[in-house]
């Protein structure tokens, strides 16, 4: 119990505001808010061995009571614990991090093929735009994805783009240019747009920092080796400074390059595909990959050779030439990593989406 001073309200004269004294127990006395109109609860001391209360007129007034049992104590400690982490740690990560929530975060890739726009030519195998992005938008609510980095999202507008995901839980969105070949990054959290870089691109790029992860969307020339690696330099520069001082990051897109650790899973039909588009080969006819190769030199890690199975097939439709590359940290988190090329997915677009999971 713990003793605390009432004041009468029939005071003598000759004593105006004397105390008397009431007993609450220690819980009532954390959840009481002490009003302006009420003296504060008394302090223990140490020395007397008592509260002391501090009266008008001066004088230290001393009160015996028993101590507190060691469960009230406890009690009053587990709830300021609890107070400080609900009140204080768990806003205050939320506010450097952006994410609350323990389930694993989703994250995807996907060259949509100019921004679902009725796209058909002799032997390609899309139905109708509208048709293409019922289908695609139909997937991405199966996969629940949490953020996903669009590569020509050709015709729309950011505003569009949350409208379009906002069912999806997306309720974030930006877009580089909105114009041409247009990139997008789509999220559950806030997005804080770092740099919308277009010199010195044949698209572009977008470095965007969500969920307390750095990310930059690329899409890389389709046509010009020298300035695919004129693109990756460019992307380097920015991201290494990051990786240097521990900062999450992402790098996703379509990199119209191949990657060294996909040789083996390079074939007849992945060949002939490579040939067919002109990207360059070296002099044993393999395809270059100096491209990729310079992320992977400068600290990044591809998420899908990461987890990919080790009897992963041969390419059966096209090669690989989306990725999502990670900073160490992030690759020490993910635990799931898929490359949809399948027949469902090849209808949607020219490129299969790629999308990895990360735990929290």
């Amino acid at each position: 119990m713990v003793v605390v001073p009432a004041i009468r309200n029939n005071t003598r004269d000759d004593d105006p505001g004397r105390a008397d004294v009431v007993t609450i127990t220690r819980e009532e006395l954390v959840e009481t808010t002490v009003s302006a109109t009420r003296p504060r609860p008394g302090t223990w001391s140490r020395r007397s061995g008592a509260y002391e209360f501090k009266r008008r007129r001066g004088r230290v007034e001393t009160r015996r009571p028993a101590r507190p049992d060691v469960e009230t104590v406890k009690g009053y400690h587990r709830g300021m614990l609890n107070r400080v982490r609900h009140f204080f740690l768990l806003p205050l990560a939320a506010m450097f991090t952006g994410c609350t929530a323990p389930e694993p975060v989703r994250v995807l890739s996907w060259n949509v093929l100019v921004g679902f726009q009725t796209y058909q030519q002799e032997g390609d195998p899309w139905p109708e735009g509208d048709t293409r992005q019922q289908l695609a938008f139909a997937f991405l609510d199966e996969v629940e994805v949490g953020i996903i980095g669009w590569q020509e999202l050709n015709g729309w507008t950011s505003e569009r783009l949350r409208q379009a995901t906002t069912p999806l839980g997306l309720t974030h969105g930006v877009l580089l240019k909105e114009r041409s070949y247009d990139l997008g990054l789509s999220s559950r959290w806030p997005i804080e747009v770092v740099e919308r870089r277009l010199k010195g691109m044949h698209h572009g790029y977008l470095h965007a920092r969500t969920n307390g992860i750095d990310v930059f969307v690329v899409h890389f020339s389709p046509s010009a080796h020298e300035h695919r690696l004129q693109e990756i330099e460019l992307v380097m520069e920015r991201v290494e400074p990051l990786l240097g001082a521990k900062v999450p990051v992402l790098v996703m897109g379509d990199f119209n390059a191949a990657s060294g650790q996909d040789d083996a899973l390079f074939g007849d039909v992945g060949l002939d595909w490579w040939n067919r588009w002109k990207y360059p080969v070296d002099d044993a006819g393999r395809p270059i990959v100096d491209v990729v190769q310079r992320a992977l030199d400068g600290g990044l890690v591809d998420l899908w050779v990461q987890e990919r199975p080790a009897d992963t097939p041969q390419f059966q439709a096209r090669p690989r030439i989306d990725f999502i590359l990670a900073s160490p940290d992030l690759a020490a988190r993910c635990v799931d990593a898929t490359w949809f090329d399948t027949p469902r997915n090849r209808v949607m677009s020219d490129h299969p989406p790629l999308m990895v999971e990360l735990e929290r």
